[in-house]
């Protein structure tokens, strides 16, 4: 078959024989952001199978990756059991109250009944509906929790930490308990049409245990449970490092282990080539401030260390892609704009960006109107902040103040009752104005001229009327010096020399 025609599975299931395949596969692991493609909160999104599954479906057409996933959210295994799940806006569910309050909980704790379960039962329907759409073109993803690392979730880290070392008998009931929902979980998602299940334990990972205990409790127990899934898997340590465990993890007999951001991916590669296949190390978390050209050079670095050869699957270092934070649009008089763009280049705030509004320097209250062709650049979803001093009014109508408005979800409004706040304190200003300090910025002058014709002077000619009506209320001419425009001290003494007072700068 021509690589022009290969499958997304085709194309998986050659890397994971050691071999090249046409390019190298990229699982792009996303749960929750089909609620975006769907418009719908994230609550709603995975309250039917049926979003789910379409959501997968469009994020795939979209970004052409070669995998769709079923993980609706982690604590649905523990909402299985009976938990609490708080979902939140901008985010993935969590874990809610622990249905482990104290150790003899585990006592009369029961394995899920799989077909009884509702939350469980729509993992089941998205698979099956997600098999019938793509059939054999890309793998289907299932997805556990090891038994060694549910318990997290189940009692909360610190009472699991004491029943691992100080409740040996206890302890290992909950490994049983949880072993057997593991293996049945997983083989449920298999006969529901899933390819292979990715086995999340990062309890295991040696960033979180110590080996001792790795090689007493999480290895035996991944090796028992993982034998008893009947279908491909891979283990995902879930962004912790897998360095100095992969020896052992490759004697369980999984097909994949997905490795951390925090190792050099050309050793994990050495370390696994020809035993295991490497899933990652992209960092979810920073990707987010990537530029397209950065995100390029370290996708290619990525696949110059472990491509070669076969064995590598493109993807992020933790399985789940935080959700996309939209982009903040800053509203910014024009005197400023230099200002606030310095300060996100210094930052290396890729995801702001900055929207001047015309300056209205003597005329308050100026109507939140005003600020419509500046809002309309902004995207519908936006976060907008607008900065602005005492000339615009009535800021809490900015979301009222058009029809067309209402596409921009989320704006706030920071108004200072002077510009300069943004700058020096209160104090300060008060201090220096009460004195006859008359305050510019480098904005402001480099529109100097303009400012004198809209005071109803000629810029091109220094009256008796614009001295006098300079020295009636003007000591000194001060600058602010942000240091944004090298051109602002002489345009300061022209200024000055213009008006006929002395000057300073700060």
């Amino acid at each position: 078959m021509s690589k022009q025609n290969t499958t997304s599975l085709q194309r998986v299931l050659t890397t994971l024989g050691h071999n090249e395949p046409d390019r190298v596969p990229l699982f792009l692991l996303v749960s929750m952001h089909g609620a975006k493609e769907l418009g719908l909160s994230i609550k709603e999104y995975f309250s039917r199978a049926e979003y789910v599954a379409e959501g997968q479906l469009r994020l795939r057409e979209k970004y052409h990756h070669d995998c769709l996933y079923n993980l609706f959210y982690a604590p649905v295994e523990v909402e299985a059991f009976g938990g609490e799940v708080i979902f939140a806006d901008d985010g993935p569910a969590n874990s809610g109250r622990p249905i482990i309050t104290r150790p003899d909980d585990i006592l009369s704790l029961k394995v899920p009944i799989i077909k009884e379960t509702a939350c469980l039962m729509k993992v089941l329907d998205a698979t099956r509906m997600l098999k019938e759409k793509a059939a054999d073109d890309a793998p289907i993803l299932g997805v556990v929790l090891s038994p060694f690392s549910l318990p997290v979730m189940q009692m909360g880290f610190d009472k699991y930490l004491d029943l691992m070392y100080g409740n040996p008998e206890l302890f290992n009931r909950l490994m049983e308990i949880n072993e057997a929902f593991c293996v049945e979980w997983a083989n449920a998602q298999l006969e529901a049409g899933a390819t292979a299940i990715t086995y999340f334990d990062p309890l295991s990972s040696p960033t979180i245990t110590t080996r001792d205990m790795f090689l007493k409790n999480a290895l035996p127990i991944a090796k028992k449970t993982i034998s008893q899934i009947k279908g491909p898997n891979g283990i995902h340590l879930a962004s912790g490092r897998s360095l100095s465990v992969i020896d052992d993890i490759c004697e369980i007999g999984t097909g994949i282990i997905g490795v951390s951001v925090m190792e050099d991916l050309a050793e994990v590669k050495k370390a696994c080539r020809g035993r295991i296949a490497v899933l990652g190390n992209l960092n979810g978390i920073e990707m987010r401030r990537w530029t397209p050209q950065q995100a390029e050079a370290i996708v290619k670095d990525a696949i110059a260390k472990a491509g070669p050869g076969g064995g590598y699957i493109l993807s992020d270092n933790h399985g789940e892609i935080p959700f996309p934070v939209n982009k903040l649009c800053i509203l910014v008089c024009q005197h400023y704009r230099r200002e606030a763009e310095e300060i996100l280049k210094s930052e290396e705030w890729n995801d702001v960006k900055v929207v001047t509004y015309s300056a209205r320097c003597g005329v308050p209250n100026t109507s939140v109107e005003y600020l419509e062709p500046a809002l309309s650049t902004c995207e519908k979803d936006d976060d907008v902040f607008v900065l602005s001093g005492s000339c615009i009014s009535d800021p809490e109508k900015i979301s009222l103040m058009r029809p067309g408005s209402s596409n921009i979800k989320h704006i706030q409004f920071s108004k200072q009752h002077q510009c300069f706040s943004m700058f020096l304190g209160h104090e300060i200003i008060e201090d220096l104005t009460g004195k006859g300090f008359y305050l510019v910025t480098p904005g402001w002058l480099s529109t100097w001229k303009q400012k004198i014709e809209s005071w109803g002077f000629n810029s091109k000619e220094k009256t008796p009327e614009l001295i006098n009506f300079f020295k009636e209320s003007t000591q000194c001419i001060f600058l602010l010096d942000t240091g944004v425009d090298e051109k602002s001290n002489k345009l300061l003494l022209e200024f000055a020399e213009f008006v006929d007072r002395p000057f300073d700068s700060l």
